[in-house]
């Protein structure tokens, strides 16, 4: 997975990192192994991004599409790395969010995300707890569709 890029630039109230940039019908995982990422480098790195841009402790993941027709996401997952913060916590990666055991951590209350006729955003939604990770990540899993091309971002607000 490539590090997560910046869209745009810190000066404004948001900020928008693209986790995800092209996805195709054989989905994604956080450090292409399948599953949760075992690699603590992987993802996008909030402990970086919080030293030039205070964000809030909830963000927006944006998942949309660029292209294909019958675009839906089976599970799409977002883990995170909390490198032994609050102290004493284990550094590890695991679900971000609410469900029960294997749907922990995925989108939609773990519905399949389909493409909904005349829109190109597949689905917004709010998560919270980002002030206790150091990384965050997004595995995509299986995508149907034909000529699928996804795109995940994450939407940071400023604090304050």
């Amino acid at each position: 997975m490539a590090e997560p890029v910046l869209q745009g630039n810190l000066s404004g109230r948001n900020a928008i990192y693209r986790l995800v940039d092209g996805a195709g019908a054989s989905g994604i995982d956080a450090d292409g192994r399948g599953g949760v990422p075992t690699d603590d480098s992987v993802g996008l790195d909030l402990a970086a991004v919080s030293a030039g841009f205070p964000f809030e402790d909830s963000a927006v993941v944006r998942l949309w599409k660029r292209g294909g027709t019958g675009v839906s996401l089976q599970g799409p997952k977002l883990v995170g790395y909390g490198g032994g913060r609050p102290a004493g916590g284990p550094a590890a990666w695991g679900p971000v969010g609410t469900g029960a055991d294997a749907a922990r951590g995925k989108l939609n209350g773990a519905a399949a995300i389909g493409t909904v006729s005349g829109y190109d955003v597949l689905l917004y939604q709010e998560i919270g707890g980002l002030w206790f990770l150091d990384r965050v990540a997004l595995v995509l899993g299986t995508i149907d569709g034909s000529d699928v091309d996804v795109v995940a971002d994450l939407i940071l607000r400023r604090r304050g």
